[in-house]
C-alpha cells in the first residue's frame, strides 16, 4: 500500500491506566448503537444495507495469553473488538484457526496474514455496521484529531458451537491506548516541522468521513502532504534515520534521487513524544505503483526511463551508505508524469523479493531489484507457455534485457559490498 499498513504490536493484555494529559479521551459507547442493552448480549445481524467501508487502525495481541484487540474505523466512529480464549465455547476448530492467526502474525509478520485475520474478525459485524448512523458531512473540516479520537464503541467476538457471535461489552471500558509510537527525545533534522493532530487537515473526497479510512492526503500550513502512520517503533526510527541522512548528505536536494522528502513529524499532542506519523512530500500518482503500471500498456521508452530512475536513485543512496530495505514493485510509485519514485524506508523484507538473511543489506537491495525485473517481465519461454499473447509482449521480445539493467549496473559497482 502504497500501503499504508496498521500497527501490529505484539503486546500483552493492557491494564487500565490514567489517560495521558497529552491525548484526549474519546466518547464511550452508547446503547443506541445496535439496540441491545445487556452486556454480552448477542447482536442480531441485519442484512438490509450493503457492507460499509471500514479500515483497521490498530491491533494489539499477545501470543502467550492468546488475547487480541482490534480497532476498526467505520462511518466516522471507532469500534474496538476484543477476543480472548474464554470467548470460545464448544468451538475448538475456531480456536485453532484463531491461534494459528495469532502465532503467524507474531512469528512471521506477513501482511497477508494480517489482512486475512482482519477480514475474518470483522465479517460478522458488517451487517450491523451497515445500519450505523454516520455523522453529518457538512460540519466543516476534519483534522487528524477526528481520526484519532472518534466516538468509540466496545464489542466482543464470541464463538459458540463454531458459530461467530458479535456481542456488546459494557462492563470493561478502559481508556484508549495513547496513540502513536513513543520515540522519546530522538533528534529530528532542524529543517523538519513538528505538528499536533489539530493542525493537520484531512483532504477528504465527497462522501468520506474523518474516521472512515486511514488518512493519507493531508494539508499542513496550506501545503499538501502524504501522511504515513508507523507500523512499529523500529520502522519509524529507521525511517527517521534514513531521511535525516538524506538531508545531512544533501540527497534531498538532488533531483536524481527520486525519493519523497520528509517535511515534518506529527505528535499525539503538545509536549507529547508519541509520534503518530510523518509528513512526506506528496507524489501525485493516484495510488499507482510500479506493479500496477507494469500490468498496463507500457512502452519500451517508459520502461527504460523507470529503470534509469530507480537504478540511479539506489546507486546514490548506496554511495551515501543508505539502504532502501523492503525492495519490491509496490514500493515504487509512478506519478502522472510517468516518473518513478522510491518509497518506504521502514526496513523489513517481503518473502519472495528479499531473503530474510539479506534483509536491509545492499545485497538485499540488489536481489530485490533483480526479482522485480523477473517477476514483471516474462521470458520468451513463459510467454510461449501462456494461453494468450499480447502485442506488448511481442514488442518486448526485441528488448527483454531492459529491466535487467537494474541489477547489472548495481553489481558492477564496487561500492555496493554488503
Amino acid at each position: 500500500m502504497l500501503y499504508i499498513q496498521p500497527k501490529a504490536n505484539t503486546l500483552t493484555r493492557p491494564v487500565a491506566i490514567q489517560q495521558p494529559t497529552c491525548c484526549q479521551t474519546p466518547a464511550l459507547a452508547h446503547q443506541s448503537l445496535f439496540a441491545p442493552k445487556v452486556s454480552g448480549q448477542h447482536i442480531e445481524p441485519k442484512m438490509t444495507a450493503p457492507s460499509p467501508v471500514w479500515a483497521v487502525q490498530d491491533i494489539v495481541y499477545g501470543k502467550h495469553d492468546m488475547w487480541a484487540e482490534l480497532d476498526i474505523a467505520c462511518k466516522g466512529k471507532r469500534f474496538r473488538i476484543e477476543i480472548s480464549p474464554e470467548n470460545f465455547v464448544n468451538s475448538q476448530t475456531s480456536f485453532s484457526k484463531y491461534a494459528r492467526y495469532i502465532n503467524d502474525m507474531f512469528d512471521r509478520g506477513c501482511q497477508t496474514t494480517y489482512n486475512e485475520f482482519y477480514d475474518w474478525v470483522v465479517a460478522p459485524f458488517l451487517p450491523n455496521l451497515a445500519e450505523v448512523q454516520a455523522p453529518p458531512l457538512d460540519r466543516g473540516t476534519f483534522t487528524l484529531r477526528d481520526y484519532l479520537d472518534p466516538e468509540t464503541y466496545y464489542l466482543k467476538l464470541y464463538f459458540v458451537d463454531e458459530r461467530m457471535e458479535p456481542r456488546f461489552d459494557y462492563d470493561v471500558q478502559m481508556p484508549l491506548r495513547e496513540p502513536g509510537v513513543y520515540i522519546g527525545d530522538v533528534a529530528l533534522h532542524p529543517g523538519w516541522s513538528e505538528h499536533t493532530p489539530e493542525t493537520v487537515q484531512q483532504c477528504l473526497s465527497d462522501g468520506q468521513y474523518g474516521y472512515s479510512k486511514q488518512p493519507r492526503k493531508v494539508c499542513v500550513d496550506g501545503k499538501l502532504c502524504f501522511f504515513k502512520e508507523p507500523r512499529s517503533k523500529r520502522e519509524l526510527l529507521r525511517e527517521l534515520d534514513v531521511y535525516k541522512k538524506m538531508e545531512t548528505k544533501g540527497l534531498s536536494n538532488n533531483s536524481q534521487v527520486r525519493v519523497p522528502r520528509l517535511t515534518g513529524v506529527v505528535y499525539a499532542g503538545q509536549h507529547c513524544r508519541h509520534a503518530i506519523g510523518i509528513l512526506l512530500s506528496l507524489v501525485d500518482c493516484d495510488n499507482r505503483t510500479l506493479s500496477c503500471a507494469l500490468h498496463g500498456e507500457v512502452t519500451i521508452a517508459q520502461r527504460r526511463k523507470w529503470v534509469e530512475q530507480i537504478t540511479t536513485t539506489v546507486e546514490l543512496l548506496h554511495e551515501a551508505d543508505i539502504i532502501w530495505g523492503d525492495v519490491k514493485p509496490h514500493n515504487v510509485l509512478i506519478d502522472r508524469n510517468e516518473d518513478a519514485w522510491v518509497i518506504d524506508f521502514g526496513g523489513g523484507y517481503t518473502p519472495g523479493w528479499v531473503a530474510k538473511e539479506h534483509m536491509e543489506t545492499m545485497k538485499g537491495d540488489r536481489d530485490g531489484l533483480s526479482r522485480t525485473q523477473r517477476q514483471n517481465i516474462p521470458t520468451r519461454w513463459q510467454r510461449r507457455r501462456g494461453k494468450s499473447l499480447t502485442r506488448r509482449w511481442d514488442v518486448l521480445e526485441r528488448d527483454e534485457s531492459i529491466l535487467s539493467g537494474m541489477s547489472i549496473r548495481l553489481r558492477s559497482r564496487n561500492l555496493l559490498e554488503v
